[in-house]
């Protein structure tokens, strides 16, 4: 089923068209020992999907325009639900171990569920806090046993430098089916972003939702101003 999962992750990356997306990410603060998490802000952006990358567009912070700088400028931000977290859990480079645990339900789908360990050598999950790391992590995974389609991702770090700002992260993406142009794809449907701060009790997290999933329309005329630069 991992062999199966492995395909299946390199297919979704490669097959997904172009699209649109609204992304709605909701931030929270907490800074007791048991979390008490207070609302911090709401930031809007329409995800823009094209060539297998991810930009951002019409930013908005509490329903109000930002002046410059993209998303990530507003705060504690993360990227790569569309391919890059699944595509890297995967990757032979990567080297991950898995070990089944057992069967579950994620999507409203039955799922079965392996926990797996990336050693930091071999890691390519990137965290920034004024400064860039690429540590151990691991997580889990629930896939689909007849499409071979992962469900859910959960990872958390491990081992982060004892100098860091920052001495947890925990990341989870859900996916669902979302229709294109026709078509199906399961695609990310909503994630949640943990960060703890070395030597307190302060922690970050953001709720973020994927919604309006729309094709993108407009490919020939990003590749005229491609061709003319």
């Amino acid at each position: 089923l991992i062999e199966r999962a492995r395909e299946a992750a390199y297919e979704f990356s490669n097959g997904l068209p172009n699209f649109l997306c609204d992304q709605l990410t909701t931030r929270y603060l907490s800074s007791t020992l048991k979390p008490d998490w207070r609302y911090k802000d709401r930031v809007e952006v329409e995800l823009v999907f094209v060539n297998q990358k991810e930009d951002y567009r019409n930013v908005r912070v509490n329903g109000k325009p930002t002046k410059k700088g993209g998303p990530e400028d507003t705060g504690t931000w993360s990227s790569g639900e569309f391919g890059t977290t699944l595509m890297d859990v995967f990757a032979s480079n990567t080297n991950a171990k898995f070990t089944l645990r057992g069967p579950s339900q994620a999507a409203g789908l039955a799922a079965v569920v392996y926990d797996f360990s990336v050693l930091q050598p071999n890691a390519h999950w990137e965290i920034r806090f004024n400064g860039s790391v690429r540590p151990a992590y691991r997580g889990a995974v629930w896939i689909d046993p007849k499409s071979a389609r992962v469900l859910r991702i959960e990872m958390n770090t491990r081992q982060l430098p004892s100098n860091y700002e920052v001495d947890t992260v925990e990341s989870i993406v859900d996916y669902d089916w979302v229709t294109l142009s026709g078509q199906k794809f399961l695609l990310p449907s909503k994630s949640q972003n943990l960060a703890c701060f070395r030597g307190t009790f302060n922690c970050t997290k953001n709720e973020i939702e994927f919604r309006n999933y729309r094709k993108f329309q407009v490919e020939s005329q990003i590749m005229q101003v491609e061709s003319g630069l």
